[in-house]
């Protein structure tokens, strides 16, 4: 019978034991912060934050038609994020088209928009109407802080102060209703305004 030999690893061998035992307790210790069980991040759930939007739109646009086919106005906007649980819809940097049969559109600017009926826009920050009254008459610019915006009916109301500007005329108020159909606006109070003559 032959003597037995001790029973020695190779240097090669013990290094790559001792790398696949640090690599095992790195795993064990960082399954303490994994959740294994997780779902896919691709098949996971949506989101339940409600601070989140379920909709997110990058440089969104639409244009609406009446039932005779004419445009009644057209929205666009850089971004447009859907909130399904407060069922609002935000928009950046609105920018709208008010069509009229006849007439020049009016064009609405503002840095915010906010959309909780699908006629009615809320429009917020640097909120600006331009537009000619007829094609006959000055260009008009009414701005202001913030806008309630009817875009069936074409009319808008604010109780912040504006400022309104044709060619030869001025006027501040504080608070506003503007049937942009008929063309007329009604200031509501602290009327002040000045008109410089040919």
């Amino acid at each position: 019978m032959l003597p037995s030999k001790p029973f020695s690893l190779s240097k090669s061998y013990t290094s790559a034991l001792m790398m696949i035992l640090i690599v095992l307790a790195v795993l064990l210790n960082l399954s303490h912060f994994i959740d294994i069980n997780a779902p896919s991040p691709f098949l996971g759930a949506p989101s339940t934050d409600e601070t989140l939007p379920d909709t997110d739109i990058r440089q969104f646009s639409m244009t609406v038609f009446d039932t005779e086919g004419r445009i009644k106005y057209t929205l666009d906007a850089p971004q447009l994020f859907h909130y399904a649980h407060k069922e609002t819809t935000t928009l950046t940097e609105p920018n709208i088209y008010l069509y009229q049969p006849n007439k020049s559109p009016w064009h609405i600017t503002a840095q915010q928009g906010l959309i909780q009926e699908s006629d009615e826009i809320i429009l917020q920050e640097n909120v600006l109407i331009e537009g000619n009254q007829t094609k006959n008459t000055a260009h008009l610019s009414i701005r202001t802080s913030d806008l309630v915006l009817h875009t069936t009916e074409k009319w808008a109301k604010t109780n912040s102060k504006v400022n309104i500007q044709s060619e030869r005329n001025q006027l501040q108020a504080v608070g506003l209703e503007a049937d942009l159909l008929r063309n007329t606006l009604l200031l509501s109070s602290q009327v002040e305004g000045s008109y410089q003559q040919q």
